[in-house]
C-alpha cells in the first residue's frame, strides 16, 4: 500500500463554516477507505505536514478548530462514525518526509522547473499549487489526499514534467469515495499486468477481491501456459467485475453469462461420463463440481462455480482443456 499525502494548499484559507469543513472531511475519508482495499494489503499511512490536532481547520469565534478536532466530531453522526473510527486507526506520521531515505530527499529537492506533461496540462496548476506535496508523491508513488473545496481539487490523476529529468511525472489524487475507487482499479490494473505464475498466488486475492480461488488453483497456476496467463488475466478480470455485480444484486447472473462472459455449461453426455475431471477443491477445501467454463484461446479453460449464498465465483480450475464426448483427450 502506497503512503497517502495531505495537500496542505486544500486547507487554505480555513473553512468558515464547520459543517462544510467536516463533510468535505468525511467525504476524504471515504476515498480513504477505498484505498486500504489496495492490492498490497499494508496498512495505511496518513503523512501530514503537522501534527493534524495542530492544523487549522475552520475559523470559530472562540479559537480555530483543527483538522484532528473536526475529524472526532465526526464520531457524533451515526452517518460517519465509522469513518472516524477508521481514520483515527490510520497510522499517521508527521512532518510528510519522515524517514524518506536521502536519496529520496536528495531527488525531491531537484525537482524543478515544472511544466505541464502531456495529456495532464488541464491538472498543471493543481500541481503548483500543492507544491512539494505533489512532487512527493509522483517521487515516492504516494497518493495526494485533498479536501475537494467544492470540487475544486477534482482529478483523480496529475502529472507534470520537469527539465532535469526526461520522464513525466503521473499521480494519484483523492479527494473523495470516487476518486478512491478509480485510483484503486487503475492501481489494481498495474498489479493484474504485473501477475505471473510465480506470485500469482499470494496476490490474487487482492487483485480479484471478488473471486474465490479453490485450492488446486496453486497447483494449476504453475503449470499454465506463460504465453496464455495475460489472456487468462482478462478473463478473470471479466469474471471479477461479473461476481462484484452478482454480489451486489444488480444482475441474473442466469441471463448474462453465456452471452457476455462466455461462460459455457457442459453437455449432459460429457457431465455424464467426465463429472470426476471436473471435480475440485474449493477454498475450503471441499470437493465441488465446476461444470461452468470460460475459453482462454481453443486450448485452455477456466472452470467456474457459481455460488448462491453468498453469492460469489469461485475458480476451481484453470488449465488445458478437459475432456468431453467430442474431445475425449
Amino acid at each position: 500500500m502506497p503512503d497517502v499525502v495531505l495537500n496542505r494548499s486544500s486547507l487554505q484559507p480555513i473553512y468558515s463554516s464547520y459543517g462544510d469543513a467536516a463533510a468535505e472531511l468525511a467525504n476524504m475519508i471515504r476515498g480513504l477507505v477505498c484505498l486500504e482495499d489496495d492490492i498490497e494489503n499494508d496498512r495505511l499511512v496518513f503523512r501530514t505536514h503537522a501534527d493534524p490536532w495542530y492544523i487549522p481547520l475552520v475559523e470559530c469565534e472562540d479559537g480555530n478548530e483543527t483538522f484532528g478536532s473536526v475529524a472526532e466530531s465526526l464520531y457524533h453522526s451515526h452517518e460517519t462514525r465509522d469513518l472516524a473510527s477508521f481514520f483515527h486507526a490510520v497510522q499517521s506520521m508527521s512532518p510528510a518526509d519522515t524517514g524518506l531515505g536521502d536519496d529520496i530527499l536528495e531527488k525531491l529537492l531537484s525537482v524543478d522547473a515544472i511544466n505541464p506533461a502531456s495529456g495532464y496540462e488541464a491538472t498543471i496548476d493543481h500541481v503548483l499549487k500543492a507544491g512539494l506535496e505533489a512532487i512527493q508523491c509522483a517521487v515516492t508513488n504516494s497518493i495526494l489526499m485533498s479536501l475537494s473545496r467544492n470540487n475544486v481539487w477534482q482529478f483523480d490523476e496529475m502529472g507534470f514534467c520537469c527539465n532535469n529529468f526526461p520522464d513525466s511525472f503521473i499521480f494519484d489524487h483523492v479527494a473523495n469515495e470516487q476518486h478512491g475507487n478509480l485510483v484503486l482499479e487503475r492501481r489494481r490494473e498495474i498489479a493484474q499486468r504485473g501477475l505471473t505464475a510465480r506470485n500469482f498466488w499470494d496476490l490474487k486475492q487482492s487483485c480479484f477481491p471478488n473471486l474465490l480461488f479453490g485450492l488446486d488453483v496453486e497447483r494449476h497456476i504453475e503449470s499454465f501456459s506463460a504465453a496464455m496467463l495475460g489472456l487468462a488475466i482478462t478473463r478473470m478480470r471479466d469474471l471479477n467485475s461479473l461476481s462484484k455485480k452478482y454480489g451486489e444484486n444488480s444482475i441474473d447472473i442466469t441471463r448474462v453469462v453465456e452471452v457476455r462472459h462466455r461462460i459455457k455449461p457442459e453437455s449432459e453426455q460429457t457431465m455424464a461420463r467426465y463429472e470426476n475431471n471436473r471435480t475440485f477443491s474449493d477454498h475450503q477445501g471441499r470437493r465441488l463440481v465446476f461444470e461452468k467454463h470460460v475459453w482462454v484461446g481453443q486450448q485452455y479453460r477456466i472452470h467456474i462455480f457459481i455460488h448462491e449464498n453468498p453469492r460469489i465465483i469461485e475458480i476451481g480450475y484453470m488449465g488445458t482443456h478437459l475432456p468431453t464426448v467430442l474431445y475425449p483427450t
